[in-house]
């Protein structure tokens, strides 16, 4: 369930909860959580030549682009 937060002007400034990415390539899911999953994407986007967890690691691998929300 994604939880949206917005100001007074109807922006959406963050969306809140627990999401899944599915490796297109290999099947594998990935499961997390964020109180911001906008710039929690656009950090395992950008982040992911640092080594560290397995999502990471499949994120260097096959690139992002092989991932789906």
């Amino acid at each position: 369930m994604l939880l949206q937060i917005q100001n007074t002007k109807k922006e959406v400034i963050k969306i809140i909860g627990i999401y899944q990415l599915t490796n297109k390539v290999n099947g594998k899911r990935y499961i997390g959580q964020s109180k911001n999953i906008k710039r929690t994407m656009w950090e395992h986007k950008c982040l992911s030549s640092m080594q560290g967890s397995p999502l990471k690691e499949d994120i260097k691998l096959f690139g992002f682009d092989s991932f789906e929300l």
